[in-house]
């Protein structure tokens, strides 16, 4: 594990070589977990593996701690030693597991607006089909959606709405956007595309209000992405929302909330309403050298997820208008940043993973299993439903604490509601 953080952070110091844009690939990260499968394109997955947020729970300031510095400066600071344990039955409840091993292969990707796990099976026969199923938290049994197994790319789940599902559909590496989409009252599938979108590669498409927002890579070793939108009710709708994009994007209510990849005191965030059209930007007081890799909203706490050098990562809450909440400063943490709802889930490598609520500041550590990657699936904002990871296994061994099972597998998922 410190071999590839090594690496990653070796490589975001040096020239990309042409044919590998290393912004795309340190975003990429969001999306895609370290253990993806060989579909998914094996220099993004290996790279993915290095970016996987470790994150922390932390009993850090609460509604009567500190408050938040209006001045620049880091604000309360805290290590992921800091975390205090959180307590299964009293901060947590596990609604669901799932072990994804080579019998089994199920994992959650996300939480429906209507409070539904969503899970996938991996991929069946020879035209890589993926079985989708709901999951029901009040038994954790499955029901396996109509329409058999599709044609979806396992790495990108778009939106889990109550009427629709959204799938980016499988074959990664085409240049035009096609998503695949579940009517959840007739029980049908069909494929969307749209003719009028440039031909490029499509990025962190995020839905609201039946509309997708996407960046488009066009061209090889370009770090500018352009933000675009297309309709989900009409393929002819297609916008240029004339924004540029280098770092990740979130919808959070009716405001779309992006990076532009600057580093340091030149870094900005910028928000959108999208009822209005009305932009603000907001310096989050980057340290010199730090670049954002990963942008998570939740309410009006941002969650950046930065790069600071070869051996300091951090995780950074500021508020929309600029103010800095909370750091979490540990070798120990990475770029990326699960989006629980009202929490957050960041991972811990041989801790964790940790839970953080952004607006009080604690952080929690749960368990003491290995969790070297944190999903980004869909969540509704303001859940008390959270997702988080764990693996039995690092290179043939135990994890720490963790006694080997016949049924265990290298990983297990976990649909969680959190009650603290």
């Amino acid at each position: 594990m410190n071999e590839l953080r090594q690496l990653l952070h070796d490589t975001s110091a040096t020239e990309p070589p042409d044919h590998l844009d290393l912004t795309e690939v340190v975003r990429l990260g969001g999306r895609r977990r370290r253990h993806r499968r060989a579909a998914t394109v094996a220099s993004v997955a290996a790279a993915t593996a290095m970016v996987a947020v470790v994150g922390a729970t932390v009993g850090g300031p609460g509604p009567d701690g500190p408050a938040p510095a209006t001045d620049g400066s880091a604000g309360p600071s805290v290590t992921l030693d800091e975390a205090r344990p959180a307590v299964e039955g009293t901060d947590y409840r596990v609604l669901a597991s799932r072990l994804e091993d080579r019998r089994r292969a199920e994992r959650f990707v996300g939480v429906t607006d209507d409070g539904q796990g969503v899970v996938l099976r991996a991929s069946t026969g020879r035209g890589g089909r993926t079985p989708v199923g709901i999951v029901d938290p009040s038994d954790g049994a499955t029901s396996w959606l109509p329409g058999g197994p599709q044609p979806l790319d396992e790495t990108s789940t778009i939106a889990l709405g109550e009427d629709r599902l959204v799938f980016r559909e499988s074959h990664w590496s085409d240049e035009r956007l096609a998503v695949r989409v579940l009517d959840r009252a007739a029980g049908t599938w069909s494929t969307m595309r749209w003719p009028g979108l440039p031909p490029a590669q499509a990025y962190s498409p995020t839905e609201h209000d039946g509309r997708l927002y996407l960046t488009l890579y066009t061209e090889p070793g370009q770090a500018e992405h352009e933000l675009w939108s297309v309709s989900l009710d009409d393929s002819s709708d297609v916008r240029d929302e004339h924004a540029t994009v280098v770092g990740d994007l979130d919808v959070t209510g009716d405001e779309l909330t992006w990076s532009d990849g600057s580093t340091g005191t030149a870094a900005r965030v910028h928000v959108r309403d999208l009822v209005s059209g009305e932009e603000q930007s907001i310096d989050p007081h980057l340290d010199p050298g730090c670049g954002v890799q990963a942008l998570e909203r939740i309410g009006d706490r941002l969650l950046l997820g930065q790069v600071c050098g070869r051996s300091r990562d951090r995780l950074q809450v500021v508020t929309t208008e600029g103010d800095r909440v909370l750091t979490i400063d540990d070798a120990g943490v990475g770029g990326h940043i699960g989006d629980g709802g009202r929490v957050a889930v960041v991972s811990g490598g041989e801790g964790g993973p940790y839970v953080l609520d952004p607006v009080s500041g604690e952080l929690w550590a749960v368990g003491a299993a290995t969790s070297l990657w944190t999903s980004r699936e869909p969540v509704p904002d303001g859940s008390d439903l959270t997702l988080w990871s764990t693996i039995q296994e690092v290179g043939g061994e135990p994890a720490p604490g963790v006694e080997p099972g016949a049924d265990d597998g290298p990983a297990t998922e976990h649909l969680v509601e959190w009650l603290s």
